[in-house]
């Protein structure tokens, strides 16, 4: 993901550079995005681009990763009230506050404040490879934790909304593990499972998109016919290639023809 997310950094800083929006610190900026270094960098972790904050998060997720998958595979079952806990309002502004007293604003977009989502994700996944629930189990637990997430997308402003996200989400992890189940069914149709194939591609381009385009609905409705089209287009020319040239790297295969294969 990393190529990609680099050509939308460029593509940002062209686009502040046209507009006259450049900052100040932007060659500083720049040398924190690169190496992520705004993992822990926050006042340089959402200033280039709207929305790169959680590539940082993301990164840094990834560091731990090994770590957080041991402890999770020795005791996935402990890992969910670890990770309540660690969802707790109070404990995410204290540990902030601490780590990053005079950036008080961005507190919320740093790896702390979301650990917790990742360590049910973690979790779930775990428990599902553990433990395959039965298809009535599955698919009451399939509803009840869809419900959770649609209570949560319709009071997006409510306390906690971010807790019941991850953990609706983590549920639907546990419940689709039963392939039979209605949900894992509609999620495996092709319309979807492409959707899910460029959906990182999405995510990075259209933010960039909509900022270009007026905010109205025809602007909306042409943000996303032209993000869908691109997103095809990057994930076959520029997330999928590189994905499987690293993959050959990792395996000790020839790379050079690898790269030069987008998947299809």
């Amino acid at each position: 993901i990393v190529p990609l997310y680099f050509a939308m950094l460029a593509v940002s800083v062209a686009y502040m550079f046209a507009r006259g929006t450049v900052p100040p610190d932007l060659l500083p900026s720049l040398i924190s995005h690169l190496t992520f270094f705004n993992i822990v960098d926050v006042a340089h972790n959402n200033d280039l681009w709207l929305g790169e904050w959680t590539i940082a998060v993301e990164f840094g997720f990834y560091a731990l990763f090994p770590l957080v998958l041991l402890v999770v595979r020795r005791a996935a079952l402990w890992t969910v009230p670890i990770a309540l806990l660690l969802s707790t309002y109070v404990l995410r502004v204290v540990v902030s506050l601490l780590l990053w007293p005079a950036h008080t604003v961005s507190i919320d977009q740093t790896l702390v404040w979301y650990f917790f989502a990742f360590a049910f994700g973690v979790a779930a996944y775990t428990i599902a490879r553990s433990y395959r629930l039965e298809r009535g189990v599955a698919e009451t637990v399939c509803v009840v934790f869809s419900l959770c997430l649609l209570w949560a997308w319709l009071h997006p402003s409510s306390p906690g909304t971010d807790v019941q996200i991850a953990l609706g989400a983590a549920g639907l992890i546990v419940g689709c593990a039963n392939p039979h189940t209605l949900l894992a069914r509609a999620l495996r149709t092709p319309i979807l499972a492409f959707l899910g194939t460029i959906s990182f591609s999405i995510y990075l381009l259209h933010l960039t998109v909509l900022s270009v385009l007026p905010h109205t609905s025809v602007g909306t409705a042409l943000a996303l016919a032209i993000t869908l089209a691109l997103a095809t287009l990057t994930h076959r020319y520029i997330e999928a290639p590189f994905r499987n040239w690293g993959r050959a790297l990792a395996l000790g295969n020839p790379p050079a023809a690898t790269l030069a294969k987008p998947a299809a």
